[in-house]
């Protein structure tokens, strides 16, 4: 199923996480996962995509492949949002190769582990954790 909106998100970096892991725990949130990531970041031989802020990921967590497709963000200085579609792929390696015989080619590769957590009242808003290998960041989603 294909998912279309709008991507709304925050970059923080933070000085201490296991505060606001104690934090989030007293705002009634708990620990929900733990999921590895590899994303796939493709574009053109000319970088298409990137001239124009856009973005092509191909990600694999677990078993699971999804393609995401992210147009030019807003001009906004206290957050970014921009279109997003995304959609689960049943063969992300094949998938891959398509994209490669259209022209497409990886120019990032980024691993990541995300941690997520959720309102104890099952409510759909998320709190994650991204950690890539040189630092901790928090991302939140809305």
């Amino acid at each position: 199923m294909a998912a279309r909106g709008v991507e709304v998100e925050i970059k923080l970096k933070l000085r201490r996480p296991a505060a606001v892991r104690r934090a989030l725990r007293r705002l009634g949130f708990v620990f929900s996962s733990h999921e590895y990531e590899r994303n796939i970041v493709l574009d053109t031989e000319g970088l298409t995509l990137r001239q124009n802020q856009c973005l092509l990921r191909l990600r694999s967590y677990g078993k699971r492949w999804k393609l995401t497709f992210k147009g030019p963000p807003t001009a906004d200085v206290t957050y970014k949002a921009r279109p997003e579609t995304e959609t689960e792929v049943a063969d992300g390696e094949r998938l891959l190769e398509i994209l490669q015989q259209l022209g497409y080619r990886q120019v990032f590769l980024y691993e990541k582990r995300r941690s997520t957590y959720r309102q104890k009242t099952r409510r759909e808003a998320r709190r994650q954790k991204k950690t890539t290998p040189r630092e901790e960041r928090w991302q939140v989603e809305a």
